[in-house]
């Protein structure tokens, strides 16, 4: 559905009426799997009421996809880049991380300022009626329209140094951690800084300042981290939210996490905790000692696991929380026999 071709242009007042609830794009979204939000080189469409409408519109409502597309130009040619919710079909997470590094930074900043109540009309009728329906929660939007993109900008920002200084004109304006925590109707923050040689301890404190209270549903991914180790599992520790429901961690590859980071992680994790999934292939100072640890320490809550320790000395996995513990008890024979029978 585009609007050029769906509206009327010469007749817009009879396409689009005085109620935006019985507009033509109100209808069209609630039709849609998801709205493809195209942001044009000086970013108008931040300004216009009709645009700020339609990204309300999908912020309000989880289950439309939110995907914008803005034009890069790189110096002789200009290429379209993608910032979408989930990965792209055959896409892996890696190749979705890369392509949205891409994503212009003026563009992200101009979003980050955004305030959807100031947009404009060429018809001012429309943008009150507008403003009297977003009125109620319109603050709600603009922090949910914010954390989208703080989540976004986060890895492209983070290579550059911007993650609390995120806009160099003005600043100590807009710090990614701020608005990231202040996107408190999201329960979901999904974050991959895998392949990162910049993350350290202070990067994962600016992550941890970055949790909403609310959040249920943590996804870090921090593959082949190098400076990644038991002092930045200390401090993600003591900062996970309470709340806490579901939690994946991918720490392929980080050399600097032993035994003693990884009961750190298990003493830390939220006590109503209810899935965990770790991955810690080629961590080479995990022991089978640190995963029987590990397991002592989990929630009781806990009742969904899946973990890899595969090219560590302990060099295993686990699909449920059963294989686990059998494997934790030191009863390796049942364990394969248990593997077998699945």
């Amino acid at each position: 559905w585009v609007c050029a071709f769906a509206n009327r242009q010469h007749a817009l007042n009879s396409e689009i009426g005085s109620d935006p609830l019985k507009s033509s794009f109100y209808k069209a979204m609630l039709l849609a799997e998801g709205i493809l939000l195209h942001v044009d080189s000086e970013a108008c469409v931040f300004d216009r009421i009709w645009c700020c409408f339609e990204i309300y519109v999908s912020l309000t409502r989880p289950e439309l996809a939110l995907d914008i597309v803005a034009w890069r130009d790189d110096g002789s040619s200009r290429r379209p880049v993608l910032l979408s919710e989930d990965t792209l079909p055959d896409e892996s997470t890696r190749t979705q991380v890369l392509r949205e590094e891409a994503f212009p930074i003026a563009m992200l900043q101009r979003g980050l300022r955004t305030r959807l109540q100031d947009g404009h009309a060429t018809v001012q009728h429309d943008r009150r009626v507008i403003l009297d329906y977003i009125a109620g929660s319109v603050d709600q939007a603009n922090a949910s329209l914010h954390g989208l993109l703080a989540r976004v900008a986060w890895r492209p920002a983070l290579m550059r140094g911007l993650v609390e200084d995120f806009d160099q004109d003005q600043p100590g304006t807009l710090s990614l951690a701020r608005v990231l925590h202040d996107d408190v109707m999201n329960p979901r923050l999904h974050l991959n800084l895998s392949f990162l040689d910049v993350v350290n301890r202070l990067a994962l404190q600016a992550v941890c300042e970055g949790f909403p209270a609310n959040l249920t549903d943590l996804k870090l991914a921090f593959q082949s981290c190098v400076h990644v180790d038991d002092d930045g599992f200390e401090l993600l520790s003591v900062h996970l939210p309470t709340g806490l429901k579901v939690f994946h961690l991918d720490c392929i590859g980080c050399q600097g996490i032993t035994n003693h980071g990884l009961a750190l992680l298990a003493k830390g994790l939220p006590r109503g905790l209810a899935e965990l999934t770790l991955n810690f292939d080629g961590c080479e100072s995990i022991s089978e000692e640190g995963i029987r640890a590990m397991t002592r320490a989990l929630p009781r809550t806990v009742k969904k696991f899946r973990g890899t320790f595969h090219g560590t000395p302990a060099n295993c996995g686990f699909a449920s929380l059963h294989e686990l513990r059998v494997y934790a008890a030191g009863n390796k024979r049942m364990l394969q026999l248990y593997k077998n029978l699945m």
